[in-house]
């Protein structure tokens, strides 16, 4: 849910290939996904802020939560 400024949420296959794309923003503010869904969420504006609810509770990312595909951090 965007608390400030817009956001583009895609989503990738097991190739990485985007298979969705959708602006949260100004008409559309809650998008439900699946578990196990690859994913991204990138701000579209300086100043951005999202609140992402997951269930149950924090689990720390373990290195297979990333695919193979996605770039390396930093």
């Amino acid at each position: 849910m965007p608390l400030r400024g817009r956001f583009v949420v895609l989503n990738f296959d097991d190739r990485g290939t985007v298979t969705h794309r959708a602006i949260l923003g100004e008409t559309c503010t809650v998008l439900e996904m699946a578990a196990g869904t690859w994913h991204a969420v990138l701000s579209l504006d300086t100043g951005g802020i999202i609140f992402e609810v997951k269930h149950g509770g924090y689990q720390p990312v373990a290195a297979d939560d990333y695919a193979h595909w996605a770039p390396a951090e930093g």
